[in-house]
C-alpha cells in the first residue's frame, strides 16, 4: 500500500493536494500562482531568482555504516549526521506545510521494472513538478526493482547554516 501524504508529515487539506496532476493543471497553476508566463509557442517561462542551480560545495550525504564505504567522499561531498538530517527534514516539512498547495508526483527512472527506480517528488511549486514530469518516465510499474527515492522540494526555504552546521543556506 502506498504511503499517504500524512505518512510523510504533510498536513494539507485534500483539496490543496495535487497528486500526479496533469501537465495542463501544472501549467495553469504555475501561471496563476507563481507568476510563470507562457510564450506564444506554448513554452513556460519561470523566473528562478537569485539562486538558479546547485551549490557545488553544499552536497551532503548522511554518514552511516552503509554509506561510509559506498560514497566517494571526495569532490566536495560533505558528511551529515542522521540527527542533522532529521532536523533539516523537519524544517523542510514544516515549511512545506506552511505553503498553500502541495504537488505530489510519482514517476520512475528506467524503462524496465528490473532496472527501474521509483522517484517521488513533493513540491510547493507546480513549475518544478512539471519539469520533473518531463524529466522522468511514467511507466506505472507495479514495482521498481531498484527501490525508491523521495524528494522533498522546498525552494523558498532558507536553512539556517549555523543551526545545522552547513556551509551556506541550503
Amino acid at each position: 500500500m502506498s504511503k499517504t501524504v500524512t505518512d510523510y508529515g504533510f498536513q494539507h487539506s485534500p483539496e490543496s493536494i495535487f497528486e500526479n496532476a496533469s501537465q495542463e493543471t501544472l501549467l495553469k497553476h504555475a501561471v496563476e500562482y507563481t507568476g510563470a508566463k507562457l510564450t506564444n509557442a506554448g513554452a513556460i517561462v519561470v523566473n528562478t531568482g537569485k539562486h538558479t542551480g546547485r551549490a557545488a560545495k553544499d552536497k551532503y550525504v548522511v554518514f552511516t555504516p552503509k554509506t561510509e564505504n559506498t560514497i566517494d567522499w571526495k569532490n566536495n561531498v560533505n558528511k551529515m549526521t542522521p540527527e542533522t538530517f532529521a532536523a533539516v527534514k523537519k524544517d523542510v516539512v514544516n515549511h512545506i506545510n506552511a505553503q498553500p498547495r502541495l504537488y505530489r508526483t510519482t514517476r520512475n527512472v528506467g524503462a524496465l521494472p528490473q532496472y527501474a527506480l521509483q522517484v517521488q517528488l513533493f513540491s510547493t511549486h507546480p513549475s518544478h513538478s512539471l519539469f520533473f514530469d518531463y524529466l522522468m518516465r511514467n511507466d506505472n510499474h507495479s514495482q521498481c526493482e531498484l527501490g525508491s527515492y523521495t524528494i522533498f522540494h522546498a525552494p523558498t526555504l532558507n536553512i539556517d547554516a549555523g543551526k545545522h552546521g552547513t556551509r551556506s543556506k541550503l
